[in-house]
């Protein structure tokens, strides 16, 4: 454990440097050293940890609306996501992270999408989906 600690702390100050790309990088360290199962909630945890930390420092710049409907069914469709992830082979779940990782650093840079803003609403279903491919 004092090496993901280790790898936190490093990730860490790679976002803090580089102003991205910390997470997927401890995501990848995390998946060298643990199985997908194991990988995904202790990534997720320090994930939440460090934006949570952000979060409370720059409360004022927050939208609490979309905030609190994102978050409505984040858990409850993660939660029915558990089954199939726990019933997926391990490669499989190694494949399917290392294609959203990509997916996640290419295409924003590749394309020069200028997305609109959803409209508020549409967050309970992006909160729900994000909760669930989590």
């Amino acid at each position: 454990m004092v090496g993901v600690g280790l790898a936190a702390f490093v990730t860490s100050a790679l976002t803090a440097v580089v102003g991205f790309g910390g997470g997927v990088v401890l995501l990848a360290v995390l998946l060298v050293s643990f199985e997908p199962t194991a990988a995904i909630p202790l990534h997720a945890a320090v994930q939440v940890v460090s934006n949570g930390t952000r979060t409370v420092i720059r409360r004022a710049d927050v939208d609490w609306g979309i905030t609190a409907r994102s978050a409505l069914l984040l858990l409850p469709a993660g939660a029915l996501a558990m089954p199939l992830v726990v019933a997926a082979p391990e490669r499989l779940l190694q494949a399917v992270i290392a294609v959203a990782v990509l997916a996640a650093t290419w295409i924003p840079v590749r394309t020069a999408l200028d997305l609109p803003e959803p409209p508020r609403r549409a967050w309970f279903g992006l909160g729900a989906l994000a909760g669930f491919l989590n």
